[in-house]
């Protein structure tokens, strides 16, 4: 869903209000007590509302809309409600609302779910939540809300599939569901299995395996399994018995673009949900820490949808395959010697489809997407002191790890585990298999054989039906029922932040006031066009969890890049021209932008996704002045004459010594209207000062780095007498500057007043 959509009071007569509608009075909702309301088509709701009082640690919320109307959404979070308008005035779009929400359920029914327990990554608390109601079909759509607190624990049985085909472009599948019905009545002994066919025989045993291994998961999330047969080769002594893994993977990073159908980069759905930031997770692990199932996460059709598919060798129960050795399907005693445990292999594929797997390419070591895996990122080489952790080398050396055939695990539960035995008593935990040559699809994704020998999870057949150390593995992979702490969001400071490694782009933040109860912010980013020639953008946003989150200026691109153009003596957005900015500071040390860029990046980072006409970007900036830089009269900030806009000033001061540093941003029009910028620095400034003028033209974003070329293009004199920066105060300034590019143009002030554009640098949130 990728459209504006109307607001709605949630209240008894619901009314589609405009975009300069404020929130409505609250309905709040009562425990058990469910809320019958009506949604015109395309409208959102954020009007309903409840306090959670202490001493409750779960809680439930279902919506249940119509289902001939189509679909609907459910979106929650807590403290602040979402916001109904953005600076622009333009409505909240549904990628609105999922950037804002702590939790959501965004299937393609008319039937949502979000169940909240003490082990979900923002667990309850005492506190006020909000929540927002989507209706995404083109007609109204009667729906009933209903909140439970604590509700009851109810561990669930996993749900196996055995009539889903291979969907349409899926790659590598064989699913052949005819074996599940095969009608042979004779052999294939089946202890305590009821079953009077062969096909009887291997549902009960495949549903046998899916319950044993959800008792030992433990979770109220449900889980769906494609189960399949199919041909996966032959061999009298070794073949392949089975095969399994997840049917997608999601991670929180919204910097994280694809070309969607229509040929427009967009991001990766934002699933704040999950306890790692910037990590992989399997689908079913990730539904768990969103509180609802797979295909709520995602989004699209539920009635087909799998969390995880397993494919058993048709070829086993046959002549060509380990010679008169079959499947036992039995669910108790022990396998005929030689047959092969099928409940043991089920639930040890299963295990895979779970989570228990790496995304590490055995043939370069490299992560997908430059992203770490749940499972991989508690890695290390084992062989080094200290520790040094799979996801944190360079591909060659992850490469080298994969050999080494000493790579541990080192997940917390594991480790505190009395399942867990060390090898020896030097390690820091148990090993995984690790040979020389790397096994493709095998290495590291399981415990190391040679010295777990009935471990359920060693690289090669054991009888055994227990998870035994691969049951903690899963909890530290998101499977965990621990109690987690509330999670804290970041604090930004305002000021100047860049990228070292793409030095000369900047990043200028500011707070800006607030909407809607949250901070909002002003970026201004000065960058270089495709010819290396120095262009700027504005962006204003609000800060939501760590987040800066730019709003839309254009309805129809969701373009939150701003390109300004002078006309007629000011500044005018440019309505051809779409972008978006997003800066993400949680965790920021561990994204792709932080973790890969060939430094170490320390906490105080943020991650910055930038599309400008649809080339993308993904930097890791800091601040360029430090907090404890900060001169005692610190005028760092964005600059502006009331009464003449489409020019500014960005100003940074810092304190060397005895000395003031100021590092001034001019931003001016060519002789066209573009959008262009100079600087001026002073290494011991003083008020009333004459500072020269440079252009620099550099490279642009998606160019490999160059030296910058400096040219003299004027010079400025700033008078700085107030911090404050209010209007009649004796702030001023004069400059005249040359644009040295195709275009040309001069741009010349005299003493024009100086007034902040936004408030004075504060810590914000």
């Amino acid at each position: 869903m990728r459209k504006l959509l109307n607001f709605v009071a949630s209240a008894l007569l619901l009314l589609s209000v405009q975009a300069s509608a404020q929130t409505p009075a609250p309905v709040d909702l009562s425990d058990q007590v469910a809320r019958s309301f009506t949604l015109p088509a395309g409208a959102f709701s954020n009007g309903f509302t409840f306090t959670v009082p202490s001493g409750v640690t779960r809680l439930k919320l279902d919506l249940v809309g119509d289902a001939r109307a189509g679909d609907i959404d459910l979106f929650l979070r807590k403290d602040q409600n979402f916001i109904v308008t953005n600076s622009f005035q333009q409505n909240a779009s549904f990628d609105d609302l999922a950037e804002y929400a702590h939790f959501a359920s965004i299937g393609g029914t008319a039937t949502e779910s979000i169940l909240i327990t003490p082990s979900s990554n923002r667990p309850v608390t005492a506190s006020r939540y909000y929540v927002a109601v989507i209706n995404g079909a083109n007609t109204p759509s009667t729906a009933t809300i209903r909140l439970t607190l604590n509700p009851a624990v109810a561990a669930t049985n996993f749900q196996v599939r055995f009539d889903l085909p291979c969907e349409t472009g899926e790659r590598n599948c064989t699913c052949d569901a005819s074996a599940w019905n095969d009608p042979n009545r004779t052999g294939f002994a089946a202890p305590g299995n009821p079953g009077q066919t062969l096909g009887e025989k291997r549902r009960n045993a495949m549903t046998a395996a899916a319950n044993l291994l959800a008792s030992q998961i433990n979770t109220e999330q449900p889980v769906v399994i494609r189960a399949c047969f199919g041909d996966l080769g032959t061999g009298d002594t070794t073949v392949t018995l089975a095969q399994a893994g997840p049917s997608s993977f999601v991670v929180n990073d919204p910097s994280l673009l694809f070309r969607s159908d229509d040929g427009i980069l967009r991001a990766s759905f934002p699933s704040k949900s999950l306890t790692q930031n910037n990590t992989w997770m399997a689908i079913a692990p990730a539904a768990r820490n969103a509180g609802t199932s797979g295909c709520r996460v995602q989004g699209g059709e539920c009635s087909n949808h799998f969390d995880l598919s397993i494919t058993f060798n048709s070829a086993v129960d046959t002549s060509v395959a380990l010679g008169q050795r079959s499947y036992y399907y039995g669910t108790t005693g022990t396998p005929i010697a030689g047959d092969v445990d099928f409940v043991s292999v089920a639930v040890h594929e299963m295990t895979h489809g779970l989570g228990y797997l790496d995304l590490v390419s055995d043939d370069s070591g490299a992560k997908l997407r430059g992203r770490d895996d749940a499972y991989s990122k508690l890695l290390v080489l084992g062989t080094a002191r200290p520790v040094i952790k799979l996801s944190s080398m360079t591909d060659t050396e992850r490469l080298a790890a994969i050999t080494s055939q000493n790579v541990q695990w080192i997940g917390a539960e594991t480790l505190a585990s009395p399942n867990t035995r060390l090898v020896f008593p030097d390690d820091v935990g148990p090993r995984v298999h690790a040979p020389n040559p790397a096994q493709q699809g095998s290495s590291i994704g399981h415990l190391e054989g040679n010295f777990y020998f009935n471990e359920l999870m060693a690289p090669r057949y054991s009888s055994t039906r227990q998870l035994g150390i691969a049951g903690d593995q899963l909890k530290d992979i998101g499977w965990s029922n621990l109690a987690r702490p509330a999670q804290q969001s970041a604090k930004i400071f305002p000021g100047n932040w860049f990228d070292p490694v793409r030095s000369g782009h900047g990043f200028d933040i500011e707070p800006a006031g607030k909407n809607g109860g949250f901070d909002r912010a002003l970026v201004t980013t000065y960058s270089y066009d495709e010819s290396g020639l120095p262009e700027w953008f504005l962006s204003v946003g609000q800060l939501v969890d760590g987040v800066f989150l730019a709003d839309a200026s254009n309805a129809a691109s969701f373009s939150s890049l701003g390109r300004y153009q002078y006309r007629n003596g000011g500044a005018v957005i440019d309505q051809s021209f779409a972008g978006r900015l997003r800066i993400d500071f949680n965790q920021a040390e561990t994204s792709a932008a932080c973790a890969n860029d060939g430094r170490i990046a320390a906490a105080g980072v943020g991650s910055l996704s930038l599309v400008a006409n649809d080339k993308d970007v993904n930097w890791c900036i800091q601040p360029l002045i430090g907090q404890t830089q900060r001169p005692a009269q610190d005028f760092t900030g964005h600059w502006y004459s009331p009464s003449d806009s489409g020019w500014g000033v960005g100003i940074a001061t810092a304190q060397a010594a005895d000395k003031v540093v100021l590092l001034a941003v001019l931003y001016y029009p060519d002789a066209t209207g573009a959008p262009r910028w100079a600087y001026a620095q002073s290494n011991d400034f003083r008020s009333g000062q004459s500072i020269e003028i440079f252009q620099r033209n550099a490279y642009c974003r998606t160019c490999a780095p160059v030296a910058p070329n400096d040219i003299s293009a004027g010079r400025m004199t700033i008078n700085l007498a107030n911090v404050e920066g209010l209007a009649g105060q004796p702030n001023n300034i004069t400059f005249n500057v040359d644009f040295k590019g195709p275009a040309g143009g001069a741009f010349a002030r005299t003493s024009s007043p100086l007034i902040r554009l936004v408030e004075r640098p504060r810590e914000i949130q």
